[in-house]
């Protein structure tokens, strides 16, 4: 992650598409930025901060005094449904090949992703998950014998757990999986019926 300072560059907009997401999605931050004398953009990066999507975009600034605007899109993919809050960190650079910053400017603008439409989850009973948060194990009941679970972090990807199923009940390792939030989805016939959101210490 680069450092930060204060004042400029001067973020013109910031806008997540398509507008309204939905989980199934190819999510895009579209950004345009206006940097004083005759910048040029160096490079982008993403990461995240639990529910907050950090982006951050560095640009040269050069030596004649001439306002350039830059457009620039971020390809983010597919993100879990919930709200969240967007984080875009401007800076300008001093260097025309790497980002040696001398200013920034950042901007906070709130989104949703929702699930897709017309997918309803059909009624079944809630799953407890417990302990929540945990740092190693979780045991998840009561479940169908058609129940499926699957963990996804908060960028919407799948990740692997160990699942041991047993008299009705399944539980998982976290062991391997890094501290933060996920979304703990059990599916029946293929539908969502129970979505729970899981804090590894």
């Amino acid at each position: 992650m680069w450092g930060l300072s204060q004042c400029c560059p001067y973020i013109t907009s910031v806008e997540v598409l398509p507008q309204n997401p939905n989980v199934s999605d190819d999510i895009r931050i579209a950004t345009l930025v206006a940097t004083p004398n005759d910048g040029a953009f160096i490079q982008h990066q993403f990461y995240w901060e639990n529910d907050t999507l950090v982006v951050e975009a560095c640009y040269y600034s050069g030596f004649l005094a001439v306002i350039t605007e830059i457009y620039d899109t971020i390809d983010v993919g597919s993100i879990a449904d919930g709200n969240y809050v967007l984080e875009f960190r401007a800076f300008t650079s001093s260097d025309l090949n790497s980002c040696v910053i001398t200013n920034s400017q950042t901007l906070f603008t709130p989104f949703s992703v929702t699930e897709l439409v017309g997918v309803v989850p059909i009624e079944a009973p809630s799953s407890t998950i417990y302990p929540n948060p945990s740092k190693d194990w979780v045991t998840l009941l009561p479940l169908s014998e058609e129940s499926v679970i699957r963990v996804y972090g908060l960028d919407g990807k799948s990740v692997e757990v160990f699942q041991l199923l047993s008299n009705g009940k399944i539980t998982l390792d976290l062991t391997s999986l890094s501290a933060g939030l996920y979304q703990v989805l059990e599916y029946n016939n293929g539908e969502i019926t129970t979505r729970t959101l899981l804090l590894k210490d």
